[in-house]
């Protein structure tokens, strides 16, 4: 899904508001005291007093106290920034981005108005906006290493990696999730090989696969793999996939193809499927799966929706498949058949995540292989646990259990991989 833009760190303060800097810092003192302004009317009526009234989280006192202020002194460049702040933390947007942009037109060099235009645009979503508002403090001469950090998080949101990279300073400390972003745009390949290997029915059975993948932004990438499964007795088979994954903004999926040069008498020699989802919002997207795929046992067309679902650190995905198969080489009949399934994902840190599969019904999790015929029902329960030990390498561990009812078998899958970003 399209990551959102982080809340800034102003938009994040609404109910912390930054602490109010020493009385050297804001300028002259006024003695005048605040009138009409209930519970404040002994209260000095100057730039302190604002900050002090932000700093104990009494928002529209303090943007009454401003509003007092700039009465009499309308040229106080640093209550009227506060007062913008103030209508931009107490639910005004618009008329803040307008104040903000006030000052900035006085003085081209406000830094603070020209960031606070930023956050504006930032939390309604015009990252492009916002970027332009940032760069402008910059190209004034804004020297704070955390707007260079902000505009970097930006640049790879809207796929600009270039302008990213060109946003990184000798010795910046950056967050994980947004140094391993900004490692997929200085190594924009990545290698995996894997090793795995699968118990069934007391049969044992290696496979092994190498691929790679080009990702040009967070929007778009491609993936291209050849594996290989020794089932013995000359059951060799070999796959060649490419898959394109996308991301629009609104729609995410991707479309795989897939050719079996030799079968083994278990793989489809075509596979293809496609899926999308369309965000509904950041939290929720409905989306479509299909795939069909000629099995020499028999032919299998499958369909059914699915509903991403976000909820901080955990990702959900339920789902529902109509399976049809086709009459088989035995000359069995087809059947419709019906799967049920969830997807979970727990993103502990930006390099640790766990997942946990689960289905029933007859389209498995191995949706690349077929067993023996054409009834393949069963639950099955996929574990996985991903990691990144730097920005350059990582691993990649699966475990699968599958039981096939018919049989009353159960297959047992252990896949690990070596991912490296080159």
């Amino acid at each position: 899904m399209r990551r959102s833009a982080p809340k800034s760190p102003t938009s994040r303060t609404r109910k912390s508001p930054q602490a109010p800097v020493a009385a050297k810092d804001v300028g002259p003192k006024r003695t005048g005291v605040a009138s009409g302004v209930q519970g404040m009317e002994r209260m000095p009526a100057n730039a302190i007093t604002v900050r002090t009234l932000i700093t104990e989280n009494r928002l529209k006192a303090a943007l009454a106290m401003a509003e007092v202020v700039l009465k009499r002194y309308p040229d106080d460049e640093e209550v009227a920034l506060q007062r913008a702040r103030l209508l931009f933390w107490t639910g005004a947007p618009k008329k803040a981005e307008h104040s903000a942009v006030a000052i900035y037109r006085k003085n081209d060099r406000s830094f603070g108005a020209l960031r606070l235009v930023g956050d504006i645009r930032q939390e309604r979503g015009d990252v492009r906006g916002a970027i332009r508002a940032y760069r402008e403090a910059q190209l004034r001469g804004d020297p704070d290493v955390r707007l260079a950090i902000r505009l970097i998080d930006m640049y790879l949101t809207i796929g600009d990696s270039a302008l990213a990279l060109a946003q990184v300073r000798p010795g910046m400390k950056l967050p994980d999730d947004l140094e391993l972003r900004l490692a997929n745009a200085r190594h924009p390949w990545r290698a995996e090989v894997w090793a795995g290997m699968t118990s069934f029915n007391g049969q044992l059975w290696r496979r092994t696969l190498a691929s790679a993948t080009y990702t040009w932004s967070s929007r778009l990438a491609l993936f291209a793999g050849f594996s290989a499964e020794d089932r013995g007795v000359g059951r060799l088979g070999t796959q060649a996939s490419i898959w394109l994954f996308f991301d629009t903004g609104d729609v995410q999926g991707d479309i795989r193809a897939a050719w079996a040069p030799s079968t083994g008498g278990y793989l489809p020699p075509i596979d293809v499927w496609a899926e999308a989802a369309v965000r509904i919002n950041a939290n929720v997207a409905v989306g479509l799966w299909a795939r069909y795929a000629n099995y020499e046992v028999s032919p299998l067309y499958t369909i059914g929706p699915y509903v991403p679902l976000s909820f901080g650190k955990l990702s959900v995905r339920p789902g529902y498949l109509v399976v049809v198969r086709g009459p088989t080489i035995a000359g069995d009949l087809g059947q419709v058949g019906h799967t049920f399934f969830v997807r979970n994902r727990w993103q502990q840190s930006a390099r640790t995540a766990f997942f946990a599969w689960l289905y029933y019904g007859q389209e498995v999790v191995f949706n690349n292989r077929s067993v023996y015929g054409p009834d393949e029902s069963g639950p099955s329960v996929v574990l996985g646990w991903d990691q990144w030990f730097s920005t350059r390498f990582g691993l990649r561990l699966i475990g699968t259990a599958y039981h096939q009812t018919d049989l009353g078998a159960t297959m047992w899958d252990l896949n690990v991989a070596l991912r490296v970003r080159l």
